[in-house]
């Protein structure tokens, strides 16, 4: 179960604001294409190469990135990690749009990371 899911079976969002914290989400995260261009990894023009594959086959687009010659496995697995760290996660943007507190954030996690048997992390999860 997923954070978003567990705070609308507590009944503390309904499913749209589900849908709309999970949609702020994905438009603040750093996309990998993104991070590849700002380390001067890749260009736009592959990149778009890059998205064209992606379109047509639906695989990831670090994957096609070093497949294309691109990126380097070991340059892929920096811009995982930097986008990893980067990643804003379900619950902060939840509080930043103001349907949580952080009190209720904090105390909410707890109880999700109890019921998955889990250590109490941080922000929540991706949705």
């Amino acid at each position: 179960m997923r954070f978003g899911e567990f705070l609308q079976m507590k009944g503390v969002l309904q499913p749209e604001d589900v849908d709309a914290i999970a949609q702020a989400q994905v438009k603040t995260n750093v996309w990998l294409g993104t991070l590849a261009y700002l380390y001067n990894y890749m260009d736009f023009y592959q990149i778009g190469q890059v998205l064209e594959a992606q379109t047509r086959s639906g695989r990831l687009f670090g994957e096609l990135a070093v497949e294309l010659g691109f990126l380097t496995p070991a340059q892929l697995e920096q811009l995982l990690d930097l986008q990893q760290r980067k990643r804003v996660k379900f619950g902060e943007v939840a509080v930043a749009l103001r349907y949580l507190t952080p009190a209720q954030l904090g105390a909410l996690l707890a109880e999700f990371h109890v019921l998955r048997g889990e250590p109490e992390q941080d922000g929540g999860e991706a949705c």
